[in-house]
């Protein structure tokens, strides 16, 4: 899912990146700022101070606090922001890799021993975003059929094996269309 500007300079753009300040400009696929990432000097990324940066080719930097933007796109990457609730909630940016039922996420978290690919659900854009895990799904979910079913591969989403990820998260939203679509 990639957005693109309505503005002619970005026509010539083929590797974007822009924010999204509100779920309204993130549905209506309008950039709040943006800028053409086909030159190496232009860049977007999570900087220091849980900030996120927009450096330009002439060095100026637009800096956002975490929480004042939505979603940020880099290239085809998009990216949904959600705050910290509670002292244990998952917060930051997490990663879209597939809304073709769920909206499933990932995110890279360092831990002690190294740095590890986490998953994450919601139910739709803006909703509240969870660790894809059975216990949350359960909570989500009443219907002991779809868990069945993919009790399974919920487990097995999290395996380095890229091929077995995919397929694990095909087999969850298909399941996931099948019982609530």
């Amino acid at each position: 899912m990639i957005f693109t500007s309505n503005s002619n300079i970005f026509c010539q753009c083929s590797k974007i990146g822009g924010i999204f300040y509100s779920i309204e400009s993130y549905n209506a696929r309008k950039f709040d700022d943006s800028l053409c990432l086909d030159n190496p000097k232009n860049k977007i990324y999570e900087g220091s101070f849980n900030r996120l940066v927009l450096k330009s080719f002439d060095k100026t930097k637009k800096k956002y606090k975490y929480g004042e933007i939505f979603a940020y796109q880099k290239g085809n990457k998009l990216f949904v922001f959600q705050k910290q609730e509670k002292a244990l909630d998952d917060y930051g940016f997490f990663q879209i890799i597939d809304t073709t039922g769920l909206i499933i996420y990932s995110r890279k978290e360092s831990r002690y021993r190294g740095t590890s690919l986490r998953f994450y659900y919601s139910i739709e854009i803006g909703a509240k975003i969870k660790r894809l895990s059975i216990k949350n799904i359960k909570q989500d979910f009443d219907n002991d059929e779809f868990i069945k079913e993919i009790d399974a591969y919920v487990s097995s989403i999290e395996n380095k094996n890229s091929d077995k990820r995919i397929t694990a998260i095909n087999i969850i939203q298909s399941s996931y269309k099948k019982y609530f679509r």
